[in-house]
């Protein structure tokens, strides 16, 4: 009776604290890094190459190995389960970013501010109305649609 019982609060506070780090609770942070390695071992890995006008468009990046690539104006517009995968100290690490890349018309009135977003492939991007300030906009201009700012 007293196993089943600790059992069964054992499998309540495994699951919250899941549903913690799928939400992407700060605290749970070291959990989430921990699933992503593990899931992407094995995965496609992209791990130290340099990815130049990359074209991702509508691809599942799931269990992906991103960590000291070179992301040079790759397209991942309308990619999937992106989050999944270790990104490392790229671009796509920053959230804010990586939503602008991977979803259509995403960025008006969005907080980029001091976001590294060099070589970002921003080409269609509505950025109207979004926070730019210190943002690292070098190298990116190329691909600007300069009339939706």
């Amino acid at each position: 009776m007293i196993s089943g019982v600790g059992a069964f609060v054992f499998c309540i506070l495994n699951t919250y604290i899941s549903w913690r780090t799928i939400k992407g609770h700060s605290r749970d942070a070291w959990i989430r890094t921990l699933a992503v390695a593990s899931a992407a071992w094995g995965g496609t890995s992209f791990r130290g190459v340099t990815l130049t006008n990359v074209n991702f468009t509508n691809a599942c990046l799931k269990n992906c190995d991103f960590r000291k690539s070179r992301i040079m104006y790759t397209d991942f517009k309308d990619t999937h389960k992106l989050e999944l995968s270790r990104l490392g100290q790229t671009l796509l690490a920053n959230t804010a970013v990586r939503n602008l890349l991977t979803k259509t018309d995403s960025g008006y009135m969005l907080d980029l501010q001091k976001a590294d977003l060099r070589w970002a492939f921003l080409r269609g991007m509505n950025l109207e109305k979004a926070n730019l300030k210190q943002a690292d906009l070098s190298k990116s201009a190329p691909y600007f649609c300069w009339s939706r700012f």
